[in-house]
Parts: structure tokens; C-alpha cells; sequence
């Protein structure tokens, strides 16, 4: 994080001699009365302490180190403490804010844009988890309150609005182009021809952000909408510009309901605001955003898939030849919850150099667990080692991209993370999700239970798809049953290229990914199953 934004984050308002920032979640955080927060508010009344102000944020992102609590005042580094439970909470009141003497031995790191550094307490950014992360669109993450709207004023949201207002689609489309900003949600594909193809047409069109998030263990988007739910409105609003859209969706993962919450909110704010509705900041462009809470179930998460929901039918369908879907006999884009955040950050308008391309990725598995964001281009052993905590011998494989993605070896941990890479390992990074699978794991395992989850998560509508998945994951229980065939692994191969080749949507089209890696890297520890079993 830059210092600039460091200091724009650590604001403490007028009149007040501290704030602390309690980060809550969905995520990590249960539905129970939130026993931090009171005993807070108790100890803060017995001090008597009534010149504090307490924030609610979406959280840092490190999970594992939850939970969070930020402690900022005048003349003082922001002190982050790490695994805070209601009674830790009586000595960072008495002995911090009341006595103003950090407690060090419960300090997790240190921000020191208020005064000099405490001694013994870590740096910010010599925290691996936080330190080796690029922050472009999630800066603001864990540190504003997301259900104030002059919070999200103060740092930079809707700064811009009044010239993007004023662009021309093409100059936003050209400046999109020049960021290098690609599709966060599947094959990671450069936006642009699409987008294009959709501002030509001479239309209403549907702006639809896709916000569910299917796959399991990947939080990255419920993080960024529960965290900074204006940086999404504005990237919608950016993205609608571009293609003229003035109906925007915001199709929600069900069980999303903190971030459901923070985004309604967020709405009715922007509205009162003018920053959305009719006459946007007082200008003739008008945008406005619905939020509709899909269906449960993975495949709802595949684009056209969603389209048929929003339609009022189910499944998916072929993409028509021209790669523009339609909803309600209206042209539709449909388009990631990090694809919006990333076009909130690009200097429309301005001559100023745009930020790096960065990505946000789900850590599972790992020492240190949460969500990071790092440049494009970042090797798999920086995310998963440094950043993740995990000593390489403890890893026997990367699963990168869940149940769409693929597995890859620790010889492969310098890797970039980078589109090349993803074409050239023949992976989806699909959501997201970075899983660490350890040493005690079997591979045949491993992938009988990623065929189990494709047979059962496959809608059906097409054949390949459904048949090949039900005999792949049938002849994998053959090989772990003992009933495996020499010929097996060659059949699993050819299986997984032609599920891949032939299916409708994107679903059958990645989830073979699974078994293609997995031979290829793992293919001697799958032989050997065969050997034993004869």
C-alpha cells in the first residue's frame, strides 16, 4: 500500500482522539450477536472513553489471523492487533487507548503514518501477507467503514464520475485497452472485443455483475463487496458508460447476505447522492442497479446459465455465434465483481499512467489463509510460500482455480501467475482459489473426488458433459477399487479433450482441466494405483 494511501486510510475525524476498526465478515464471522464489538462498547463506557470512534470494516483479509482490530490515535502508529477475543479487548482499551501504551505482546504490525514506530512491533509491510501484496482495488479493504458513504468520498470513490460522465464509449473502451484490463471470472480474456461489440448496438442494454461465486472456498468477491461495496458501483457505472447501458444487475451468491446488506446500503447512499438514478451527478446519463439473489448451485455461476435465470428459465444455453447473449430479447454483458472494482481505479480522462494489472486470489490450504491481491506475473511460490506461510516441503501440489482449474507440481512453483501461464498449463484460474494440498494427500483421491463433484455439479443439458464426466469419474472408482485397467489413465485423458472440446458452456469446457493435469504432472502416482491393484 503507498504512503499516500496509507494516510488517506488512517484519517481520524475532528474532535476525536482515536478510532478503532473492527473488521466483520461473512466470511469468517458467524450470525451471533458479535461479542467483540460489545465488550468494545463496555470497556470504552468504563474508561469513559466517548471521544473514540468505532468502525465496522469487511476485514484485512487474513483470515487466519482474525480477528482483526485496528487501533488508531493522534501521535501514535495504527496498531493491528491479531486474534482479538472479547477479553483481550479489556487491555487494548485500559492500556492503549486510555493509557496510550500499545500493547505490544498482542500486536500483529504497525502503521506509522501517525507518529514514531513502537519498538518490537513489526512494519506493515514486513508482514509477508500484507508486505508482498500490490493493493490497487482493495487499498481501501479492512480500513473504511463500508456502510459510510463519506468514507468511501474521503479515499477517492466518485472522484472521477463527473469526467467519465463526459467520455466518449470508445475513450473509455481505448483506456480499458491500454490498462490490459481482462475478465476476472473464468478465462481470464481480454474484455475489450466484446465490450466493443456490445457498444455498437444500437440498443438498451443489461449490465449484469455476476456476484456468485460458486465455487467452494472462494471468498475474494464476497471480501470486495462486503469491504468496499462503492468501489463496485462505480466501476458499474464506469462500465456502463462504456456500453450505454442503463439497467444494471447484481446477481448475489445467496448465502451473501452481510454483503447483500452493505451494498444495499451502498445504493440507496449513491442514490441520495446522485450517483446513481436518473441524472447522474447532474448530468443526462442515467444508471441505476438491482440486485437480484440467484439460485444455489455451481453451474448457476456459468454466464449463460445466469442470463436464463435473470430470463426466468434454468440452465445454460449456447453462447450465440457472436458472443453477445441476450436477456429478454436485450443484448446483455455480464461481467465479473473484480472486473468492476479494476475499472474504478483507472485514470479515465487523465494522462496519468494507469496502476499494474493485479489479481485477487482465495488462499486454502495454506499456513496463512485469507485473500491477497498481487501483480500479474507473481509466481505461484511467492503466493503460496511467502505470502501463504507454507514451507515448500510441506506442498505436494497446487490446485490453482478450484473444481474449473487445475493441479501442478512443486517443480512448477516459479511459475508466473499470468495468462501465458494459464494457457500454457492448460488451467482456468477460474474464481480465484489457491489450494495447498499437503504431502499426505493422494492423488487418486484427490481426483475421484474432483470427478464426483463434476458428475454431480454437471446441469445435464448436453451429452458430452454429462456422460463424460459420469464415465470419468467411474473409471477412477475402478483404479481405487482395484478394478483399474492398464488402458484407464489413456481413457481418462481422451475423456477429459473431448468433454472439453465438445461441451455447450464453460463448465464442460474447464472442469476436465482437472483430469488432464493431474495425468500429466501426477500420472506416476496414478500408474502406481494401477500396479497395486494387480
Amino acid at each position: 500500500m503507498h504512503k499516500e494511501s496509507l494516510a488517506q486510510c488512517e484519517y481520524i475525524p475532528k474532535g476525536l482522539s482515536g478510532v478503532v476498526t473492527i473488521g466483520v465478515s461473512g466470511s469468517t464471522d458467524s450470525d451471533e450477536p458479535d461479542t467483540l464489538l460489545t465488550s468494545l462498547s463496555d470497556h470504552l463506557k468504563e474508561h469513559q472513553l466517548m471521544d473514540i470512534d468505532v468502525r465496522i470494516s469487511g476485514g484485512l483479509g487474513f483470515s487466519s489471523a482474525e480477528r482483526l482490530v485496528k487501533v488508531s490515535k493522534h501521535g501514535m502508529p495504527s496498531i493491528i492487533y491479531g486474534g482479538v477475543t472479547p477479553d483481550m479487548m479489556a487491555d487494548i482499551v485500559r492500556q492503549h487507548l486510555s493509557e496510550g501504551t500499545p500493547v505490544s505482546e498482542m500486536a500483529l504490525c504497525q502503521i506509522p503514518v501517525h507518529g514514531d514506530s513502537v519498538d518490537g512491533v513489526p512494519h506493515f509491510k514486513d508482514i509477508a501477507f500484507f508486505g508482498l501484496q500490490q493493493p490497487v482495488i482493495s487499498w481501501r479493504c479492512g480500513h473504511i467503514d463500508p456502510e459510510r458513504i463519506d468514507d468511501a468520498f474521503r479515499t477517492g470513490s466518485y472522484g472521477m464520475l463527473e469526467t467519465v460522465l463526459a467520455q466518449r464509449s470508445d475513450d473509455i473502451l481505448s483506456m480499458i485497452e491500454t490498462a490490459q484490463v481482462h475478465g476476472h471470472g473464468g478465462s481470464g480474456t481480454s474484455i475489450l472485443d466484446r465490450w466493443t461489440g456490445v457498444a455498437e448496438l444500437d440498443e438498451e442494454i443489461f449490465l449484469i455483475c455476476n456476484a456468485l461465486e460458486v465455487e467452494p472456498g472462494s471468498v475474494k468477491d464476497q471480501w470486495l463487496m462486503e469491504s468496499d461495496p462503492h468501489r463496485i458501483i462505480e466501476g458499474m457505472i464506469i462500465a456502463a458508460q462504456a456500453v450505454g447501458a442503463r439497467i444494471g444487475y447484481i446477481v448475489l451468491n445467496p448465502s451473501y447476505t452481510l454483503a447483500r446488506r452493505r451494498l444495499e446500503i451502498a445504493i440507496a447512499q449513491a442514490r441520495r447522492h446522485r450517483r446513481l438514478g436518473q441524472g447522474i451527478q447532474g448530468t443526462a446519463v442515467d444508471f441505476d442497479i438491482i440486485i437480484r439473489v440467484g439460485p444455489p448451485g455451481y453451474i448457476t455461476g456459468e454466464e449463460t446459465a445466469l442470463i436464463s435465470f435473470l430470463s426466468g428459465d434454468a440452465g445454460p444455453h449456447v453462447m450465440p455465434p457472436s458472443g453477445i447473449d441476450r436477456l429478454n430479447d436485450r443484448p446483455a454483458l455480464v461481467v465479473n465483481v473484480e472486473t468492476f472494482a479494476h475499472l474504478a481505479v483507472l485514470p479515465i480522462g487523465t494522462d496519468e499512467e494507469g496502476p499494474p494489472p493485479t489479481r485477487l486470489f482465495t488462499l486454502e490450504g495454506t499456513t496463512n489463509t485469507g485473500v491477497v491481491e498481487v501483480e500479474v506475473g507473481t509466481t505461484i511460490r511467492e503466493v503460496v510460500c511467502d505470502m501463504g506461510g507454507t514451507p515448500e516441503e510441506y506442498i505436494k501440489a497446487v490446485v490453482i482455480g478450484g473444481h474449473l482449474g487445475g493441479v501442478v507440481p512443486t517443480d512448477l512453483l516459479d511459475t508466473p501467475l499470468s495468462e501465458a501461464s494459464y494457457r500454457w498449463l492448460n488451467i482456468w484460474p477460474g474464481t480465484g482459489l489457491i489450494s495447498v494440498l499437503d504431502q499426505s494427500v493422494s492423488m487418486t483421491e484427490w481426483l475421484g473426488q474432483h470427478l464426483q463433484f463434476g458428475a454431480q455439479e454437471s446441469c445435464g443439458a448436453c451429452t458430452p458433459c454429462r456422460e463424460g464426466m459420469e464415465q470419468a469419474h467411474r473409471l477412477l472408482q475402478g483404479l481405487r477399487n482395484g478394478d483399474g485397467h492398464g488402458q484407464d489413465l489413456i481413457l481418462l485423458d481422451q475423456l477429459a479433450s473431448y468433454v472439453s472440446v465438445s461441451s455447450m458452456c464453460g463448465y464442460g469446457q474447464a472442469v476436465p482441466n482437472g483430469i488432464s493435469t493431474a495425468i500429466r504432472y501426477f500420472g506416476n502416482e496414478l500408474r502406481e494405483q494401477l500396479t497395486r491393484s494387480h
